[in-house]
């Protein structure tokens, strides 16, 4: 009889955990699709203007137009060099905004840290692209 309610107590424990640990997946993933987008910006193969900012938030959209969009291309460009690579690095969640951030290896820099903002409906409100100093 021992044995029967250990084993029971380790199945719901660990699917209990499993409930936990996927408690904000969907969040992420939406999250990641516009982040993936964002990034694809600067690579080779650049999304139109109204694919990069489908996940934007209505403000961040005013605030960024057609003009604006290949300023900002230009800039990290100028800037960073041509994207070599892009990989997923963290996901925070605080109480009204969630942050994903992304590494990315660019011909110019190294490293650089790619963090996105999004809120509750998560949809993205701000970015910050800016050089990794590492230690030497």
């Amino acid at each position: 009889m021992k044995k029967v309610i250990m084993i029971l107590t380790a199945i719901f424990t660990i699917a209990f955990a499993g409930i936990c640990m996927a408690a904000d997946g969907a969040d992420l993933n939406k999250q990641q699709a516009a982040a993936e987008t964002f990034i694809k910006a600067f690579s080779q193969t650049v999304p139109s203007y109204n694919d990069f900012t489908k996940g934007f938030d209505a403000q961040l959209k005013k605030k960024f137009n057609e003009n604006t969009y290949t300023v900002l291309q230009n800039q990290v460009k100028d800037k960073f060099g041509r994207m070599k690579e892009a990989k997923f690095y963290s996901f925070q969640r605080f109480d009204q905004i969630d942050r994903v951030t992304y590494i990315a290896a660019f011909s110019k820099e190294k490293l650089v840290s790619i963090n996105l903002a999004f809120n509750k409906d998560n949809k993205m409100i701000d970015f910050a692209l800016s050089p990794v100093e590492q230690n030497k």
